[in-house]
């Protein structure tokens, strides 16, 4: 967070990555915890103006999230507010 409040998105966008990394590595891809990263990446692709990227990582966030909550979670309702 500080890097992307610093304007640093490079070091910033490095670092989600290497979360989400170290949770497909540690969790599997199918974890709630993956959501969770691939919302913050899609976070620093919008700030980046990258929105096809950050359209990709909301979207397989989204997907996660109603996979392990279901449709009327609150997390799912977040993630329809990045992609809109």
């Amino acid at each position: 967070v500080i890097y992307e409040l610093q304007g640093n998105y490079d070091e910033a966008l490095q670092m989600h990555q290497d979360c989400l990394n170290i949770r497909l590595d540690t969790y599997g891809a199918d974890h709630p915890s993956v959501a969770g990263a691939y919302n913050n990446i899609g976070l620093i692709y919008d700030s980046l103006g990258n929105y096809e990227k950050a359209l990709k990582m909301f979207e397989d966030c989204l997907n996660l999230d109603i996979k392990h909550y279901g449709k009327d979670h609150s997390d799912v309702a977040s993630d329809c507010l990045n992609i809109g």
